[in-house]
Formats: structure tokens, sequence, C-alpha cells
């Protein structure tokens, strides 16, 4: 996990025009809490500070399950439908089926 957040480390510090890999590497040595708040230019407990939320990360997440499973569900009604409306029409015009 805190590997994949070197770039994103490194992409803010750049941008608040710090030395990016002094800020990537000190934040690797700290405690996986603790993170670098751009705005003030200081080390901190990223939670403690407001910046990770952990609420709005669980609503988030939850969201996103939810906004997936009803696609994946509206889209195999529809897939069914499909088959069944396919198969229909076949059958209606390949025989006196009605």
């Amino acid at each position: 996990m805190r590997k994949a957040l070197r770039i994103p480390c490194h992409t803010i510090a750049a941008n608040a025009g710090v030395d990016a890999q002094e800020v990537v590497t000190r934040v690797m040595q700290e405690q996986p809490d603790v993170g670098y708040d751009a705005l003030h230019g200081e080390y901190v407990d990223m939670m403690k500070a407001g910046i990770i939320d952990p609420t709005k990360v669980c609503l988030g997440l939850s969201l996103g399950f939810v906004l997936l499973y009803f696609r994946l569900f509206t889209f195999s009604d529809l897939y069914w439908f499909c088959i069944f409306l396919y198969c229909f029409v076949c059958q209606y015009q390949s025989s006196d089926w009605l």
C-alpha cells in the first residue's frame, strides 16, 4: 500500500513547490498514519489533521459498490430480455407458434 502511494505523494509535494523526493523518503520512513500536509508544509497524522476521513472513504466505497451492483443487475436483466426477445422472434418467424 505504501509503495502505491509514492507517486501521488511525489506529485502533491512537487505541486507544493518542495523537494518531492525528500518528502517521499521522509513519509516512507514515518509511521503509517503520518503524511505530508502540503498546505502547511509539515508532517502530520493524516486522520487527526482531517486530511483522511474514514467516514467519507467508507461512504464512497459503499456508493461505488451499490452503483456497480445496479449496473451489473441492469445489464443482466437487459441481457436475458434480449435473449428472450430473440428466441420469441426467431420462433415466431420459423413456424406458426402463436
